[in-house]
């Protein structure tokens, strides 16, 4: 999880887990097929104006028994917005 980031509850689909700041889930996808999961969660008032970067480690565990992990990009990197304060901006 990108710090500063807080989990929406009950936005994790697929029967995935948060656990000691880590969304996870475990599924099977058929060979050349393809899988989706998601989370929501609403970044602190503390990351106003921080890069924000969301990876993810997948892991994968083909027939012959070799494990093999790689870390991906799940969004472009995304820069919080400063937001103005609406009573000072009254």
């Amino acid at each position: 999880m990108p710090s500063g980031c807080e989990i929406v509850e009950g936005s994790i689909s697929d029967g995935g887990v948060y656990e000691n700041g880590v969304v996870g889930w475990t599924f099977t996808v058929e060979a050349y097929g393809s899988g989706s999961v998601s989370f929501s969660c609403v970044m602190g008032s503390d990351t106003q104006g921080s890069i924000v970067k969301n990876t993810a480690a997948v892991t994968f565990y083909p027939f012959d028994g070799n494990t093999s992990e790689k870390e991906v990009t799940l969004f472009d990197t995304v820069s919080t917005p400063i937001l103005a304060d609406p009573v000072k901006s009254a």
